[in-house]
């Protein structure tokens, strides 16, 4: 063809659409395919044509379980919406920027997951569901909590994780009888003053990967057994009660410069087994921190302590103490004390120049990591101490020491 002439356009193809026939089989398969056990219809995963195949069998079968995650689904298919006996509905991990019908859905639903969905917002007729005690809504876009989900004074189990919420209201007083809540990773600031006092069922509060400045009271949390609060802005620890149950504190990543005598006690936390403290701008510690007779686990990593309250010492059930990145400058003799339980122990990156001889007695100790010390490895007792521990240990990557 010469440069003159004018090639015609080549006639644009269009995609055949898919034949009715064709839908209908895929409808049909997937009903084949459903996975149906006492009452509970399993269609994860089976395509966007899952409403044509819930159709299709609906009639046949008296289902109270429905999962149509991970379908690609942009709506929930009008045909979800005809099972009235539903108490469980599972939609996460589709393509939903709404849910569609629920307003005029009637079921007794007990556990809704609508999970990694582009939401933006929780429809007001959540309200209207008061036999439920289970609602999934993480990764949903949310920006804030409708009025009408604190109506749900069944609920049990709450998870808001990782939405764009600013604020929670003090109504959430009201969900009585909630067992879990997790409202981390949000763009929360603060939790109002109030907003805990009437969950006195509550077992675990997860508010990590926030902003928050401020707390309410724990003191009615008398239910709690884990708390979850790092990698906030915190400046002060929470105001606890008398605590039975609690046995994990995630305070680690805030802005906490003093724990004040009273807060950590026995009588409080007569069950307390791990205490995650680090990264925080504590230079001192309450001599009363010492008395909790189950702690196993203590972090203090990355605060500025320049030495430990030697009652800590007599903590004979910790199995891991972790004091690296501060200013301490000696172990003292105490920490025989620990030799019962003692299996991991991080002081790297401190101001520790000798090992007392009575660290040789830690028969448990599996790992250590010293680096980052001067240690005079030309002081008698600390290279005795030093290669007896290396030697015990026998593993390079547990054993962290300094150069030789």
């Amino acid at each position: 063809m010469g440069c003159g002439a004018s090639a015609e356009a080549p006639e644009k193809r269009q995609e055949p659409q898919k034949p009715k026939v064709e839908k209908a089989a895929a409808a049909e398969e997937a009903a084949k395919a459903a996975e149906e056990d006492e009452g509970e219809l399993k269609m994860s995963g089976k395509g966007p044509e899952v409403g044509a195949a819930i159709a299709a069998i609906a009639d046949k079968h008296r289902y109270d379980r429905l999962d149509i995650s991970k379908c690609e689904l942009a709506e929930v298919p009008d045909s979800a919406w005809t099972l009235k006996n539903l108490t469980a509905l599972n939609v996460n991990e589709n393509r939903l920027n709404n849910i569609g019908h629920i307003a005029e859905f009637k079921a007794d639903l007990q556990y809704l997951d609508i999970s990694d969905n582009a939401l933006g917002l929780l429809h007001p007729a959540i309200g209207q569901f008061g036999k439920l005690h289970t609602l999934y809504a993480f990764k949903c876009g949310l920006t804030a909590v409708p009025p009408e989900l604190f109506k749900l004074t069944s609920l049990t189990d709450l998870n808001l994780f990782n939405n764009a919420i600013i604020k929670v209201p003090v109504e959430l007083k009201e969900l009585t009888a909630l067992k879990e809540l997790n409202l981390a990773s949000n763009k929360l600031m603060q939790l109002p003053a109030g907003c805990l006092d009437g969950l006195k069922s509550l077992r675990r509060l997860a508010a990590f990967w926030n902003r928050i400045l401020r707390l309410p009271s724990f003191e009615s949390l008398e239910a709690l057994e884990e708390l979850q609060l790092n990698s906030n802005q915190l400046q002060e620890v929470p105001t606890f009660g008398t605590h039975p149950r609690l046995k994990d504190v995630n305070l680690q990543k805030n802005q906490i410069s003093k724990i004040p005598e009273g807060i950590y006690t026995a009588a409080k936390f007569p069950v307390l087994e791990s205490l995650e403290l680090g990264s925080n701008q504590l230079e001192e510690l309450p001599c009363d921190i010492a008395g909790l007779p189950s702690l196993t686990r203590l972090s203090l990593a990355e605060n500025k302590l320049a030495l430990l309250p030697v009652g800590l010492y007599q903590s004979k059930s910790l199995t891991l103490l972790n004091i690296s990145n501060n200013a301490i400058e000696a172990l003292p003799d105490e920490i025989s004390n620990l030799k019962d339980n003692l299996a991991t122990l991080f002081c790297a990156n401190n101001k520790i120049k000798t090992l007392p001889a009575s660290m040789q007695t830690l028969a448990k100790l599996a790992r250590f990591n010293c680096k980052g010390n001067p240690l005079d490895l030309k002081d008698a007792t600390t290279n005795g101490v030093y290669e007896s521990i290396k030697k015990q240990i026998n593993d390079p990557k547990k054993f962290e020491g300094v150069p030789a």
